[in-house]
């Protein structure tokens, strides 16, 4: 069962296999440390959030298309209630790794049944 336009990636709407989003645990920009008194002394900047997500099978097309957009870690915008309701107005920026693929044959005698699944992270840059 998919989840409707929880995820967009670079204009594409990414049709998610429900139960697969996740999120990791955000990386955090800077540092704490003790001070000689005992408190806490932080130079932490910022959090920068990571998810991981797998599509449902999509077309090769569609998944050749999601692929292009995430090679080689580029950069590209993504929206949606997955990253937490952000909208077109307001893209989170991320870096997009696939992480696998998984086919599945559907029967097809001229070669056009198979379908594939994304697996990908994005990072929030």
């Amino acid at each position: 069962m998919a989840v409707g336009t929880y995820l967009i990636v670079n204009s594409h709407t990414v049709s998610v296999e429900q139960g697969s989003a996740k999120q990791a645990s955000p990386i955090r920009v800077g540092a704490t440390s003790r001070a000689f008194s005992g408190t806490l002394r932080s130079t932490v900047r910022t959090e920068k959030r990571s998810w991981s997500f797998t599509t449902i099978f999509l077309t090769i097309a569609q998944a050749n298309t999601l692929m292009a957009d995430l090679v080689n870690g580029t950069f590209v915008n993504c929206y949606g209630d997955a990253l937490y309701g952000s909208t077109s107005g307001s893209p989170v920026s991320c870096q997009g790794t696939v992480t696998g693929t998984e086919d599945k044959l559907t029967g097809a005698a001229d070669g056009s049944g198979v379908l594939r699944k994304v697996s990908f992270t994005l990072a929030e840059v």
